[in-house]
């Protein structure tokens, strides 16, 4: 499969496991792209160890 043709952004590891630093570059391009675009997203994560605390450029709540 070609992934570069996909519409969606695409990144895996040998190891098939999210690991921290591939979510946080993800958190941190969704946030990139979405303050680009003026655009307000509500992003509700569990606590799986993969999902550390990331400093964005956004207000984040908590719940």
């Amino acid at each position: 499969m070609r992934t570069d043709k996909l519409p969606v952004q695409y990144e895996s590891n040998s190891s098939s496991w999210m690991l921290t630093p591939l979510f946080e570059k993800w958190v941190k391009d969704l946030d990139k792209q979405m303050r680009a675009q003026n655009r307000k997203i509500l992003l509700l994560l569990d606590n799986a160890p993969v999902h550390p605390d990331i400093t964005l450029k956004v207000n984040l709540l908590h719940i």
